[in-house]
């Protein structure tokens, strides 16, 4: 199949997909249920929600530059800042182009490696999995609250011998794939130049990887951590009040839940969690706190549901769009004053 007809194919299937979800989830609302919890809306945290955003993307690029630093010393604050907003934005557009997209802002501004970047944006990735089991040990530790049955529920199931076998299986298949690249390259035809290429893009993104190791203030890099999902809870927290007439009995730990299961969010390939992150919110909302607390019916559940998920969804997608834009002004200014 052509190059280009799998990429027009990738890009109209994710924004099926996102299309999909978005009207399985809409199809499920009551819409003047939807506006009587959007009459109670308190704006000032929605701002609020909205800067603790900003917080947190700042964050991640200093925990980011953290990484990049042993191959690129001279790497400046803002660049990382940049690379990290324009990739935000490039996800709504595209799904996972993002990554690629800020490695090439940070190649273009500090002249390091493509694909030794592209590492550091890998362990970027890990360690966001990372926080996210940890996360959930914290709400285990704090009691769960109305989610914690739902999440360990949903752990029990996932962690079975099926999941755990295909688990095995994609380690063994990764690992012949490294195998077949490392012996293939030598050989003087197009499989072993395409091999060797590979090769050399596996090799750089693990000596990106690797840079986790050879980095200074390992410290710094977990307290960055700590203050960007700080950050994330607090944009839950904000949402939750924001809409206190509805979610009145959510606490703190039910808001970190929320945070845990809107993150799962971004697995799925759709663009800018649009649609999955509206159908996974809405379902936990809907089968684990309304019907089981307030016993609401499953319309109003699920209305109420789909509300904190668009102010949820919402807020955090202006904010991309807002720092994505500062960020391509910015650089473009720069490369004007350059030339």
């Amino acid at each position: 199949m052509d190059t280009k007809v799998k990429k027009i194919l990738k890009y109209v299937l994710s924004f099926a997909l996102a299309g999909g979800l978005i009207a399985y989830s809409c199809s499920k609302v009551d819409w003047s249920s939807f506006a009587k919890a959007m009459e109670s809306c308190n704006w000032a945290y929605i701002l609020l929600a909205l800067l603790a955003g900003f917080v947190a993307m700042y964050f991640r690029a200093l925990r980011w530059r953290l990484t990049i630093k042993p191959i690129a010393p001279s790497i400046k604050r803002m660049t990382a800042f940049h690379g990290v907003n324009i990739g935000n934005l490039s996800n709504m557009a595209v799904p996972y182009s993002g990554e690629l997209v800020r490695c090439g802002v940070i190649t273009s501004g500090t002249g390091a490696p493509y694909d030794q970047v592209l590492g550091t944006v890998a362990l970027d990735r890990v360690w966001d999995l990372v926080s996210m089991f940890a996360t959930f040990l914290l709400i285990l530790l704090l009691g769960g609250g109305r989610f914690g049955e739902f999440i360990a529920g949903w752990v029990r199931d996932s962690f079975n011998a099926s999941f755990l076998l295909i688990i095995a299986v994609l380690l063994v298949a990764g690992g012949a794939f490294v195998a077949a690249v490392a012996l293939l390259r030598k050989r003087d035809n197009g499989i072993g130049r395409l091999c060797a290429r590979i090769y050399k893009l596996l090799l750089g993104m693990w000596q990106g990887f690797g840079s986790c190791i050879r980095m200074k203030g390992k410290w710094l890099f977990v307290f960055y951590t700590i203050v960007i999902w700080g950050m994330y809870w607090l944009q839950s927290v904000c949402t939750i009040n924001a809409l206190g007439g509805v979610f009145g009995g959510l606490g703190l730990t039910d808001a970190l839940c929320l945070t845990l299961i809107g993150s799962l969010a971004s697995v799925l390939p759709a663009p800018g969690g649009f649609g999955t992150f509206h159908a996974i919110i809405q379902f936990a909302l809907s089968s684990v706190y309304f019907q089981g607390i307030m016993a609401l019916d499953k319309v109003a559940a699920d209305s109420y549901g789909m509300t904190y998920a668009i102010m949820a969804h919402e807020t955090q997608a202006l904010g991309f769009i807002i720092l994505g834009v500062f960020s391509l002004i910015l650089l473009s200014v720069n490369k004007k004053k350059k030339i």
